[in-house]
C-alpha cells in the first residue's frame, strides 16, 4: 500500500502460509499425559519499491523471506491427586533470506539462521498442609548466524543459559491471605556470575466483593545480539545498523504494583473495577547511541545509561448482563524517563512509549441472531525520533495520537450440543486513521512509522465445530 502516493510503499506486501498440530493423549495405566506439537510458517515481506523486480533492480528494498519450524515434545507424569512431573522439550529453527539496500545494490542480501533448544524439568502442584510448591530447572540454546556482507556484519554465536526455580504459595488465615515467595537462578553464557531473580506476592481477599494485591518483582535481560539487530532499516538511502558496545552488562529491573480490585454480582449482572499501581527500575539500561558511520550504512551502539524509570497507575472497569453484554475499559497513566538524558536527542523520555492509552470493548450476543464485537483502542502521543533523508536533520518528533476502532460480526448456523457453523465478517481501523506525515520517496526514514499498524482491512471467517 502506498498511503501517500509517492511510488513506494508504506506498508509492505506480505504473504504467509502457517501449519501446525498439537497432540495429546493420557496413558491411563502410567498415569501419565504425552504431549506433540508441530508447526511450520514460511512468510515473504517486502517494502520499498518495483515489486514485479528482484530486489537488486528496485530503488530501495526491504525484503525477508522467513523460513520456520517448531517441533515440542512433553511428557506430564502424575503422583496421587495432583502432583505432577513435567519434562519438556522443544527445538525451533528459523531461516531468514533477507535484502535491505538503496540505489541497486547488488551486495545487499544476506541470509540468517537461528536455531534453539529449549528443556525444563518441572515438579508442580506439590502440596504440604497450606504450602503449594512448584521447582525445577531449565536450559536454553539459543544460536545466530547472520550474514550481510554489503555492511560488513558477520555474526556467528551461540548464548546458553541454565536455570532453576522454585515457589511457594503459602494459603494463611483461613484462606484469606495468599502468599507467594519464589527465587530464580541464571547463569547465563554472557554473564559472569549467577543472576538471581526473587519475587514475592501477597493476596488478601477477607472483605466481601474486594481484592489487595501487592507484588515485587526482579528480572534481566543478557548483553547479547537481539533479534531486532538483525532488521536494518533504510534510512537516507543508507542502513541502521545497531551494534553492542564491547563491556555491555546485564539490564537488571526491580517492580513493585499495589492495586485493588471489586466484584460484585446482582442477578444477572456483575460489575468489576480495579485499579493499580506501579513502579518499575531499570539499572546498567539499554540505549542507543549513534557513532562512526561505515560507508553503507549509519552505525547505532548500545550501551548502559545509569537507569530509568516506569511508573504511573492502570484503571479498569467493566459490567455483565445476562451473559449477553458486556463493555469493557482500561487505560494506563504513566510515566517512562531516563535518569540522564539519551545522547542523540537528550531526552529523557522513553521513545515510542506513550504517557495514555487504553481501550473500550463492546460485546453484545443477540440471542439465535448476531453477536456483535466492537473495540476502540487509544494511543496518546510519543516521542518518535525521525532521521535525515527526506528531511534535512535529524529531530525528535511528538507523534499525534489516534485511534483504531474494529467491528467484528458473526453468525452461529446450525449449532446443535455444541457443534455448528461460525460465520464471521470483521473490519480492523474501520474510520481508517493512519499516519499523516509518512517520509516520501528513496531517501525516506523507514523506520519513522508510529501510527495505525494497517489501513482499513477486511477479514472474512468460517469456523466449524464439531
Amino acid at each position: 500500500m502506498d498511503y501517500n502516493d509517492d511510488g513506494f510503499s508504506d506498508l509492505g506486501e506480505l504473504k504467509n502460509l502457517g501449519l501446525g498440530a498439537n497432540f495429546s493423549h493420557y496413558f491411563n495405566d502410567l498415569n501419565g499425559k504425552l504431549k506433540l506439537t508441530f508447526a511450520t510458517i514460511f512468510e515473504d515481506r517486502r517494502g520499498g519499491n518495483k515489486f514485479d523486480k528482484p530486489e537488486h533492480f528496485a530503488d530501495v528494498a526491504e525484503s525477508i523471506r522467513t523460513y520456520r519450524t517448531d517441533l515440542g515434545l512433553g511428557w506430564d507424569q502424575t503422583f496421587g491427586e495432583k502432583s505432577i512431573l513435567g519434562i519438556d522439550g522443544s527445538f525451533s529453527f528459523t531461516k531468514r533470506n533477507s535484502y535491505y539496500g538503496a540505489g541497486q545494490d547488488p551486495n545487499a542480501y544476506g541470509q540468517t539462521k537461528n536455531p534453539v533448544f529449549y528443556g525444563r524439568l518441572i515438579f508442580n502442584n506439590f502440596s504440604l498442609e497450606d504450602h503449594h510448591i512448584i521447582m525445577g530447572v531449565s536450559y536454553k540454546s539459543d544460536s545466530i548466524e547472520d550474514l550481510s556482507p554489503a555492511y560488513g556484519r558477520a555474526i556467528d554465536a551461540t548464548y546458553t543459559d541454565l536455570g532453576f526455580f522454585l515457589q511457594d504459595e503459602i494459603e494463611m488465615f483461613h484462606h484469606t491471605t495468599t502468599l507467594l515467595l519464589g527465587i530464580r537462578g541464571d547463569k547465563h553464557s554472557q554473564v559472569d556470575r549467577v543472576i538471581f531473580s526473587p519475587r514475592a506476592s501477597l493476596l488478601y481477599k477477607g472483605i466481601e466483593n474486594f481484592t489487595f494485591r501487592t507484588t515485587y518483582s526482579t528480572g534481566f535481560r543478557a548483553p547479547q545480539v537481539f533479534d531486532e539487530d538483525l532488521h536494518i532499516t533504510q534510512v537516507g538511502g543508507e542502513g541502521k545498523l545497531i551494534v553492542n558496545r564491547d563491556g555491555l552488562r546485564a539490564e537488571n529491573s526491580y517492580s513493585f504494583t499495589l492495586g485493588i480490585d471489586y466484584g460484585k454480582q446482582v442477578l444477572n449482572e456483575l460489575y468489576q473495577f480495579s485499579i493499580s499501581g506501579f513502579y518499575h527500575r531499570l539499572d546498567n539500561v539499554f540505549t542507543l547511541e549513534e557513532t562512526t558511520p561505515i560507508p553503507s550504512a549509519r552505525v547505532f551502539e548500545r550501551f548502559n545509561s545509569e537507569g530509568a524509570k516506569v511508573y504511573g497507575i492502570e484503571v479498569e472497569a467493566g459490567f455483565k448482563w445476562n451473559n449477553t453484554f458486556e463493555i469493557f475499559t482500561g487505560w494506563t497513566f504513566q510515566k517512562s524517563e531516563f535518569a540522564e538524558p539519551e545522547p542523540d536527542f537528550g531526552s529523557k523520555d522513553f521513545f515510542r512509549s506513550p504517557n495514555v492509552y487504553g481501550s473500550v470493548r463492546i460485546s453484545w450476543d443477540i440471542p439465535k441472531f448476531l453477536d456483535i464485537r466492537t473495540e476502540l483502542n487509544y494511543t496518546g502521543p510519543m516521542k518518535v525520533p525521525h532521521f535525515a533523508g527526506y528531511i534535512e536533520a535529524d529531530v525528535l518528533e511528538d507523534s499525534a495520537p489516534f485511534a483504531v476502532l474494529n467491528l467484528t460480526l458473526s453468525k452461529k448456523i446450525g449449532f446443535v450440543k455444541g457443534s455448528g457453523i461460525t460465520l464471521s465478517v470483521s473490519v480492523y481501523n474501520l474510520l481508517d486513521q493512519y499516519q499523516d506525515d509518512l517520509d516520501r520517496g528513496m531517501y525516506r526514514d523507514a523506520g519513522y512509522v508510529y501510527g495505525p499498524r494497517f489501513p482499513r482491512t477486511f477479514r472474512l471467517g468460517l469456523k466449524y465445530n464439531f
